[in-house]
């Protein structure tokens, strides 16, 4: 099962093939994968935001939805966004968050060695220029951190997706057409679902 944003979702991707999560899922012989990402959905519930993944996992991936393995991938929104919200921290706003709805899916029934924490997709300067004048890399970084933090703290799977899609293309694999560039195509999809195998084979989120 996938719960996250529109990455997760598959936006852009050039059917559901091609999407990250169908992807990792085909890589492991799992067969079809529960999707249950919302496009533009954060984690955290921040100023009463709507379908975020704190308020809704128990229903979303809980229950009849539960599923043997869990990739999650949520923070680019949160990290790229202020318009009447934020800014959102990573600190004291995304880890707290993060940290109850990893509590939550545990004592649901998911371990952390069925949970893959992804850190999130490689963003362009460009989209954080145009459409995010109050973030800058730095701050998008210290989100990455924060995941990878939890991740630690919980023993879980890690996939060091920005890390990989910033090494091994960049901007290049935002490819999903939109302007400015924020969503990956098939080219970034496949990228991203790279570092979920990776993570889910070595335990480590990196790219041998």
């Amino acid at each position: 099962v996938g719960f996250g944003h529109s990455i997760i979702v598959g936006s852009f991707a050039s059917d559901a093939a091609h999407r990250c999560l169908d992807l990792f899922a085909t890589n492991k012989t799992a067969g079809t994968p529960l999707n249950a990402g919302i496009g533009g959905t954060w984690l955290t519930n921040f100023n009463s935001t709507t379908d975020n993944g704190r308020d809704r996992f128990q229903t979303a991936i809980l229950g009849s939805n539960k599923r043997e393995f869990l990739v999650l991938m949520y923070l680019i929104n949160e990290a790229r966004t202020t318009a009447g919200f934020g800014p959102v921290s990573a600190t004291t706003d995304w880890l707290p968050d993060a940290r109850e709805t990893l509590n939550g899916l545990i004592q649901g029934g998911y371990p952390p060695s069925k949970i893959l924490i992804s850190d999130d997709c490689w963003v362009t300067d460009s989209r954080l220029a145009n459409t995010d004048p109050d973030q800058t890399r730095v701050t998008y970084e210290t989100f990455v951190t924060a995941a990878q933090q939890v991740a630690a703290e919980y023993g879980t799977h890690r996939a060091l997706t920005y890390e990989y899609m910033r090494d091994n293309g960049g901007d290049a694999l935002i490819d999903g057409g939109d302007t400015p560039p924020l969503h990956p195509g098939d080219t970034g999809h496949a990228a991203i679902a790279t570092t979920f195998s990776a993570a889910t084979m070595l335990d480590t989120g990196r790219v041998s």
